[in-house]
């Protein structure tokens, strides 16, 4: 984010971390890994942002804590799918020509934490905060379809070469040419 002092804000963690010292209680454990998720997720070390979100996701200890872990670990994926829009990314699972599989598994995953955030605010009654983690999961529908054009474009992009222009019978002449609609 810009502005953001990013040094302080670990000198901060660091701190807290120092407080919380060698066995934190279950609530600072938590805290730990959430902030850790924020700010590496912030800094854009995303692989440091997943360890950590899916880390607090273990460590929550009631429904406020489940909440807003499982949408750190939305936001996590939904930022890995991202990435797609620039060019494809790759997961452990990433393998044959469809280079976009990973973006879409995370957008897949995206979609679960924030499906679980979901759930979770439903049975703790706040409406308000259901509705949010749903149009999250529903906005990312989007990111997918972007992902899907990108793909059929690079798709089509590769199917160009198929046809070689190095000789002259492989190329289309016309001595008819139309401008506009007649």
């Amino acid at each position: 984010a810009q502005g953001l002092d990013h040094g302080a804000a670990i000198a901060a963690l660091d701190r807290a971390r120092a407080v919380a010292g060698a066995t934190p209680t279950d609530q600072q454990a938590f805290d730990l890994a959430s902030f850790g998720t924020q700010f590496a997720s912030e800094r854009g070390e995303l692989d440091l942002a997943l360890v950590s979100a899916l880390r607090a996701s273990r460590l929550a200890i009631d429904e406020v804590s489940r909440f807003y872990a499982a949408l750190d670990l939305g936001d996590v994926y939904q930022k890995f799918a991202e990435r797609c829009d620039f060019a494809p990314i790759e997961d452990a699972k990433s393998q044959g020509p469809d280079g976009d599989a990973a973006g879409r598994r995370a957008v897949d995953a995206a979609v679960a934490a924030y499906g679980k955030a979901q759930l979770v605010a439903k049975d703790a009654q706040w409406p308000f905060l259901a509705y949010q983690a749903r149009r999250f999961g529903e906005q990312l529908e989007m990111r997918r379809g972007l992902i899907d054009m990108r793909a059929a474009h690079n798709t089509d992009t590769l199917l160009q070469g198929a046809f070689s222009h190095d000789r002259a019978e492989n190329v289309l002449v016309s001595d008819r040419f139309e401008a506009g609609a007649s």
